[in-house]
C-alpha cells in the first residue's frame, strides 16, 4: 500500500539499495552479535567524554541515544523525546554537539525546550540530558555499544546512524509514518531477521 502515499510512480526494490560494512569496536575480539559482549568491551575501553556514560550506567541510568546533527531536532520531535524521558526517571538522553561550531544550535534548542509552555518540562529542566562534546570515531562506537536504545529523529529520519547503532546491537526506535522522507530505518529493521513482536515494538 506504499504507492498510495506518492503522487509519482513508486519504484520498490527487492532489497536495500546500498552496502554497509559492519562497524567494529577497536580491539574487540569475540561474538560481534552479542550485545552484552560489546557493552562489556566498551565499558572497559571507554575514554574521554564517553567515560561519563559508564558512570551513568553504574548509577542505574538507561542511555537513550540520539547523536544526530542538531538541526534535525524538529519541534515535533521534542514531544517524542519528552514522552520517552517522562516514562522513565532513570532515562538519560545522550546528545552530541561540537562546542566550537554548534553552541548556537545547542543554546537555541535549550531555549526552546525551556520556553515551550510546559510542553517539554523534562527536556526544559535538562536534568535527564547528557551533552557530549565532539568525540573520536572510536569513542563514538563505544558510546553506541553502551546505549540502551537509539531514537530515530522525526521528521528527518536517520540512515547511517541507524546502521551504526545496529552494528553495535543497539535497538533503534523509529516512527516511519511520522517521517517526511522514506522510512529508511523502518526498512532496515524489516530487512533484519527480527521477531514480529520485536519489530512491532521498534517500528511504531
Amino acid at each position: 500500500g506504499a504507492a498510495s502515499f506518492f503522487a509519482e510512480q513508486l519504484i520498490q526494490l527487492p532489497s536495500l539499495n546500498f552496502f554497509f560494512r559492519r562497524a567494529s569496536l577497536p580491539g574487540f575480539v569475540g561474538d560481534a552479535t552479542s550485545r552484552d559482549a560489546l557493552r562489556v568491551h566498551a565499558e572497559h575501553h571507554a575514554q574521554g567524554p564517553v567515560a561519563a556514560l559508564v558512570a551513568a550506567r553504574v548509577e542505574g541510568k538507561r542511555l537513550v541515544l540520539c547523536p544526530q546533527h542538531l538541526p534535525k531536532f524538529h519541534p515535533n520531535f521534542d514531544v517524542v523525546l519528552e514522552g520517552i524521558l517522562s516514562a522513565s526517571a532513570n532515562a538519560i538522553l545522550v546528545l552530541i554537539h561540537r562546542p566550537e561550531k554548534q553552541m548556537a544550535w545547542r543554546r537555541r534548542l535549550e531555549a526552546r525546550w525551556a520556553a515551550s509552555d510546559n510542553r517539554t518540562p523534562v527536556l526544559g529542566g535538562g536534568r535527564q540530558i547528557l551533552w557530549l562534546p565532539r568525540i573520536t570515531s572510536d569513542e563514538y562506537l563505544n558510546m553506541l555499544a553502551l546505549g540502551d536504545i537509539m531514537v530515530d529523529p522525526v521528521p528527518f529520519g536517520g540512515g547511517v546512524t541507524s546502521l551504526e547503532a545496529l552494528s553495535m546491537c543497539v535497538p533503534v526506535l523509529t516512527a516511519p509514518r511520522s517521517q517526511t522522507v522514506p522510512g529508511l530505518t523502518a526498512g532496515i529493521l524489516k530487512a533484519l531477521p527480527l521477531a514480529k513482536e520485536t519489530l512491532e515494538m521498534l517500528v511504531v
